[in-house]
């Protein structure tokens, strides 16, 4: 500008070197500037580049910051989905054991209400269906009887091929958990017939399911390091496994010691003593439905208040 007197510049250089500018003073006025001036200009260009690094500093903190919140996000969202996967496969009490110590102790149980289902004839139908719908199929099923469980608290503890294994009295259960395994047991049923009137209007066979419930005194406990089982053990687990293929399809086979637990609650057909492999003669039952005067339907298959007051009462 022609009318600019005097100008005086200082580069701004930043402590690596690099220059970020110039710092300039101007007057439209000649001036002579003493040597106080000009320490004062290179003290103020000094200020400038300390400001501009501070303002670079304090946007990539910002920036770091933004970019650690949103780590943190996915961390913990990552977190939530391994905890839940944690909770789908052990039961809470079990999973927040493990994460709180790395291990789980084993536990005894003296009460434990074990319910095995299979379906018959499953042999044929693996060797009839590709395996797609050969697993579609298991998966209807299986989908189902895990609501029912969770719905009745009990704890799902494995399936093997078509067999499906839950039981009631571990860490968590209700008191009630034999009559709730009970409950669980007609409501698969229930369940089964269900779908299976759906198969048939899709031209499907229907599969018929037969359930044994048995209950006593287990072991539980988590196995294995990178794949975690959380599975029970004891005589009461083979003979619930006996008593189911020793029932019959579309019936609940009990064992006397759920039959003396809830023969109040539930119409029981006795069958008597029948042999099973390595027990011998085992006196068993099948549990037909819900008590009329307790069932809030025909069917009884949905439970009244009265049976809830029963089931307390007892």
């Amino acid at each position: 500008m022609p009318e600019v007197r005097f100008y005086c510049s200082m580069p701004l250089i930043d402590a690596q070197g690099f220059a970020l500018g110039t710092f300039c003073v101007f007057d439209f006025v000649p001036h002579e500037m003493t040597f106080d001036q000009q320490e004062a200009v290179r003290t103020l260009a000094h200020q400038a580049v300390s400001q501009l690094e501070l303002r670079r500093t304090s946007t990539s903190l910002r920036r770091s910051l933004f970019e650690l919140e949103a780590a943190k996000r996915a961390v913990e969202q990552e977190q939530a989905k391994a905890d839940d996967l944690l909770r789908n496969i052990l039961p809470p009490q079990v999973a927040d054991e493990l994460k709180a110590t790395g291990k789980v102790e084993p536990r005894y149980h003296q009460l434990v209400s074990i319910l095995f289902s299979d379906f018959c004839g499953f042999t044929r139908f693996s060797e009839s269906l590709e395996p797609g719908r050969l697993v579609q199929s298991l998966d209807r099923y299986f989908s189902a009887f895990d609501e029912i469980v969770e719905r009745h608290g009990l704890e799902k503890i494995k399936t093997i091929g078509d067999s499906y294994m839950c039981a009631g009295g571990l860490p968590g259960s209700s008191r009630s958990h034999v009559v709730e395994t009970c409950l669980a047991g007609v409501e698969m049923l229930e369940t089964v017939t269900g779908i299976n009137t759906e198969r048939k209007k899709e031209g499907l066979d229907a599969w018929e399911m037969r359930v044994g419930i048995h209950a006593g005194p287990v072991m539980s406990g988590v196995v294995g390091r990178r794949k975690f089982t959380y599975d029970i053990w004891g005589d009461v687990v083979n003979i619930a496994q006996r008593l189911q293929v020793a029932g019959a399809p579309g019936r609940i086979n009990v064992s006397e010691a759920v039959f003396n637990r809830v023969n109040q609650l539930f119409d029981i057909e006795p069958r008597g003593a029948i042999a099973i492999d390595g027990k011998g003669p085992v006196p068993m039952y099948f549990v037909d439905r819900i008590r009329s005067d307790l069932s809030s339907d025909s069917e009884g298959r949905a439970a009244n208040g009265q049976f809830e007051h029963e089931r307390i009462r007892i």
